[in-house]
């Protein structure tokens, strides 16, 4: 596996939500990923092709749709993401450290607040 020197387990920046999408069932395809994600199907493709060089992921044939292909995590990708998750969240408690909890919830609330509106926008568009 070709280590991302960003990251201690391996991963890239972009490939933890692809990785949990896949675990939690919220897709298995790159069409249903690239919608997941929000972005379009050739940079999808191109993130699933580093993934799946760096053995982070598997595609395997469709066996309801011939020209699709079912896309799931490798054992040891799933094995290293709470190892990431954990490192993921103790870079925002860090980044959080200088504001109180108040603020910190507010601060939260209004990222939230943001994500809606703009899934509000993509989804008229």
């Amino acid at each position: 596996m070709i280590a991302d020197p960003s990251s201690p387990l391996g991963f890239a920046r972009g490939h933890l939500p692809v990785l949990m999408a896949l675990r939690d069932g919220h897709a298995d395809t790159q069409r249903d990923l690239a919608r997941f994600a929000r972005i379009e199907r050739p940079p999808m493709a191109q993130i699933l092709n580093r993934m799946e060089r760096d053995g982070l992921i598997e595609r395997k044939p469709d066996p309801r749709d011939g020209r699709s292909q079912k896309i799931s995590p490798t054992p040891m990708a799933v094995e290293r993401m709470p190892l990431t998750i954990d490192a993921l969240m103790a870079g925002n408690r860090e980044a959080l450290s200088g504001l109180s909890d108040e603020e910190a919830a507010q601060f939260e609330g209004l990222v939230l607040r943001i994500i809606e509106t703009l899934d509000r926008m993509i989804q008229a568009s």
